[in-house]
């Protein structure tokens, strides 16, 4: 058996670029798996947001109609503050009257 004294042997030059194509090669790679992860990634979140805006749109439609011709009712403590309105006018605290009057006008 005879053992060749020659083995190929890969210029420097050769193997650099040989190398530098196959980072290229990957990089581009992964960049285009990033790029469609994130599309991916964005999709979910719409779909999500979506849902949400139909979930939430729902509840408030079925919370209108559970309190539909229905007063509300109000606690004591908001039956003062209410009567308290005339005698902040009085007492020249009318920032906090103005708060209090725009408060029970709502209902």
């Amino acid at each position: 058996m005879k053992i060749s004294s020659r083995t190929s042997i890969t210029p420097f030059p050769q193997v650099r670029n040989s190398l530098i194509r196959e980072a290229k090669r990957l990089t581009d790679l992964w960049e285009a798996q990033v790029e469609d992860l994130d599309s991916q990634i964005a999709g979910a979140i719409s779909n999500l947001q979506k849902r949400q805006t139909e979930d939430l749109a729902a509840e408030f439609d079925a919370i209108e109609q559970q309190y539909e011709g229905r007063k509300p009712k109000f606690s004591s403590s908001l039956l003062e503050l209410s009567a308290q309105e005339p005698r902040m006018c009085k007492a020249r605290a009318f920032s906090e009257a103005l708060k209090v009057g725009k408060f029970f006008r709502q209902f």
